[in-house]
Order: C-alpha cells, then structure tokens, then sequence
C-alpha cells in the first residue's frame, strides 16, 4: 500500500508542477492579448480616421469636377453663342450633306404620329430600326422630343402632341350659352 500512495504522490507532485506551469504561460499570453487588443484598437481607431479623410477627399474630388465640367460646358456654350470674328469670305465653303442622310428626329416623329394609341419607347425602335441601327439614339430623341414638348409620356408610352386645331374646330362658331 504504501507503494501506491508513493506513486500517487508523484503523480500529484507532477501534476501540480504541470498545473503551475501552465498557469504561468496563461498570465504570460493573457499579457500579451491585452497588449495585442490595445494595438488592434488603435490600429482599427487610425483605419476609421484615414477612412474618413479618404471619403472626404473623394467628395472634394467629386465637388470640383463637377464645377470644372459646369465650367467648360459655361465656355462651350459662351463660344458657340458669341458672334464669329472671321469674315464670310474666309470661311470655307460647308459640305453639302448627302441626300440619304436621313432626319432621325423626323422618323421617330412621324412614327409615333402614325401610332395615336402611344408607342414605347422600344416600340419606336421597332419601327424605325432599320434607318436608326442604335437604339439608344432612339431614346435621345424621345428625349429631345419630350423637352421640347411635342410629346407626352404616360404610363411608359409616349404619345404625339398634335399642333393643329382638332378637325372640325371653327374659330368663327359661336356658342350658346346653355339655359
């Protein structure tokens, strides 16, 4: 018996040395992720500053190209409006356009006047693909056409504005008020 509570204390006595030992490296790393927190903190502190200053920049970046691009479109249209200081004679003669060049504004326009019931904007590209290959050109003229007002959109469709009186319409009628 007595060799059995020997071993026993042995093992106790390894154990507990075992036992200390890890306790030791468990403070010993405890220290160190308490430094490593302290680090990642500052570290993710400096990341959300810099960030910032990056989106900051970024708007900046944005707000003056927006006011160099308002800038040169002022000049563009300032060139265009001002009076030309070359004289007729030194002008060189403008070519003369060819005769297929087709009006694209003209087809669209016509297409949807043969269209009173509305026609999509894909609806025109359909009609008047064959003389209009691209069909984002068509979109720019149904653009065109609704700033200025000689079409209405409703419900998706586009729809052309008549600018003649409505047949049958006399200016000299006269009417009667209703008793």
């Amino acid at each position: 018996m007595s060799t059995i509570l020997e071993t026993l204390k042995a093992r106790l006595a390894e154990k507990q040395e075992r036992y200390k030992d890890l306790t030791a490296r468990v403070q010993t790393m405890y220290v160190e992720l308490t430094a490593l927190t302290q680090k990642y903190t500052t570290a993710h502190a400096e990341h959300v500053a810099l960030k910032q200053e990056v989106e900051s920049y970024q708007k900046v970046v944005e707000a003056e190209t927006r006011l160099a691009e308002s800038e040169f479109i002022e000049r563009i249209d300032a060139a265009f409006t001002a009076e030309p200081s070359v004289t007729p004679e030194a002008t060189p003669e403008a070519p003369v356009e060819d005769a297929s060049e087709v009006n694209k504004t003209a087809l669209v326009r016509e297409a949807l006047q043969k269209n009173p019931g509305g026609m999509t904007p894909g609806q025109v590209w359909l009609a008047v693909q064959d003389q209009i290959p691209r069909r984002n050109y068509v979109y720019a003229v149904l653009g065109r056409l609704k700033d200025r007002k000689q079409v209405d959109v409703r419900r998706g469709k586009y729809y052309y504005r008549f600018a003649g009186k409505p047949e049958g319409h006399n200016d000299n009628q006269q009417t009667l008020p209703v008793q």
